[in-house]
């Protein structure tokens, strides 16, 4: 999971710096697209499954979401290891404390990190 006490760690020591911040929010906002496109391809392969699955149009269309999700992990990736970076330059622990790689399996417990962190935001909501 990220590290929530380093992020808010983070957020304080660039609390002065708007434009870093607003990359740092930027770069967060990357999670829910990343989130977004994952629950968007499993549920249209849910809705469509069986019969329908075997048509040409299903088959285009899984691909292409399946496109958007690839660019949309590959940029959680980047914006981690930027996170990760951002932690070092301010002294601090990595905001995620594992192997930050395009390899499998690594990319997968990366995002698996990302949506435990955000299950853990919104069910701690105030």
């Amino acid at each position: 999971m990220l590290n929530q006490t380093v992020l808010s760690k983070l957020f304080l020591f660039y609390k002065d710096d708007a434009e870093v911040l607003q990359m740092i929010e930027e770069s967060m906002g990357v999670f829910s697209d990343y989130h977004k496109a994952v629950f968007s391809l499993e549920m249209y392969k849910k809705i469509h499954e069986g019969a329908a699955a075997q048509t040409p149009q299903y088959k285009e269309t899984v691909m292409s979401m399946d496109k958007t999700r690839t660019v949309y992990h590959n940029s959680l990736l980047s914006n981690v290891s930027m996170l990760n970076n951002m932690a070092k330059v301010a002294g601090l622990p990595p905001v995620y404390d594992g192997i930050v790689s395009q390899e499998r399996p690594y990319r997968r417990q990366v995002a698996n990190a990302v949506f435990a962190f955000m299950e853990d935001i919104i069910n701690n909501r105030s």
